[in-house]
């Protein structure tokens, strides 16, 4: 009898842990659901089929260059520069290709090109340097966008050549061309994250660096590549955002630093390393464009939207903590 009294609360205990477990997993999918219902309670238009799949469109840009944030996440890192390589990569991509379908091969490749450069500046930057990684991805941020600026004498010109525009505009069926993309690259990123060797060794420098170092495990490489691989997702972020709009526009990728962070953390990602899924972090961009989506409707000024965006980060910074410890 005095076994069972003193067991009880163990059960109990390891029941509500249990319960926890299992809302922190799916505490993104159940903010999606909460939001469909206010929706479709206060605004009905937001939840038919083609605006859904109008607020995915939206999503996709956000979505591309978070899945390249998480690699740096669940590595214990921070990549501020995406913003100014998606806005780079949209002023190369109109002045290269120039309206011509010819030259879209060559604006492609130069624009990849350059985000692996900037990526491998940020991991030697931090890797070897051990400079903190919110600081040498800010700097890099800084000389992409004003890369851009010179490279465009603050008018940047040309076009996207129609051809191009399909990967924006474009549909496959009911679906949009770079929703597909988008989805292609989440089942991408998630295998390589989760399945394979390097994702492995993302997780283990994460989790404990030194633990890793220790175990054999190259720390350097595995924490510049992250940078790298979050660099080609902003580029093709970037490539996505330009043949949407089909104009250079200089503002590009502003939104864009730390929003992809905000994905990645909602959608399950510590920010202290060694955990995260792209599946999850996909559902957390969507979760945003939707939030996003909702509060425009009802009118409301911006600044609402970031006071509401900010206080869904505290909270999922702090559930990520308490699962944590």
């Amino acid at each position: 009898m005095e076994g069972k009294q003193i067991g009880q609360p163990l059960d109990v205990a390891s029941t509500v842990k249990r319960f926890a477990d299992r809302f922190g997993r799916m505490g993104i999918y159940g903010g999606i659901v909460v939001l469909l219902i206010i929706a479709a309670i206060a605004q009905p238009s937001l939840v038919g089929p083609a605006q859904l799949v109008t607020i995915a469109k939206l999503s996709a840009v956000l979505g591309i260059a978070a899945l390249g944030q998480t690699f740096v996440t669940v590595s214990r890192g921070f990549d501020i520069s995406q913003g100014g390589v998606i806005t780079l990569t949209v002023v190369l991509a109109n002045t290269l290709m120039n309206g011509e379908a010819g030259n879209i091969f060559l604006g492609v490749t130069v624009c990849l090109l350059v985000s692996v450069i900037v990526g491998l500046i940020n991991g030697l930057v931090v890797g070897f340097l051990k400079v903190p990684s919110i600081i040498a991805s800010l700097g890099t941020f800084a000389v992409t966008t004003g890369g851009s600026v010179i490279y465009s004498g603050g008018v940047p010109t040309g076009s996207i050549p129609q051809a191009f525009l399909f990967l924006g505009r474009g549909y496959l069926g009911p679906m949009p061309v770079s929703v597909i993309v988008w989805l292609i690259l989440t089942v991408v990123a998630g295998v390589i994250l989760q399945r394979t060797v390097i994702g492995r060794s993302m997780f283990a420098r994460g989790a404990n660096e030194t633990a890793a170092f220790q175990a054999g495990l190259n720390v350097l490489f595995y924490g510049a590549l992250p940078y790298v691989l979050s660099s080609i997702a902003a580029c093709i972020a970037g490539l996505v955002y330009a043949s949407y709009i089909g104009l250079p526009v200089l503002s590009a990728g502003t939104q864009y630093s730390l929003s992809t962070i905000a994905a990645a953390v909602v959608g399950g990602t510590s920010l202290a390393g060694g955990k995260g899924t792209m599946v999850g972090t996909s559902a957390g961009a969507f979760f945003l464009t939707m939030l996003s989506a909702l509060i425009i409707s009802f009118s409301l000024p911006e600044g609402v939207r970031m006071i509401v965006t900010g206080i869904i980060i505290i909270a999922a910074i702090y559930l990520s903590r308490r699962d944590e410890a």
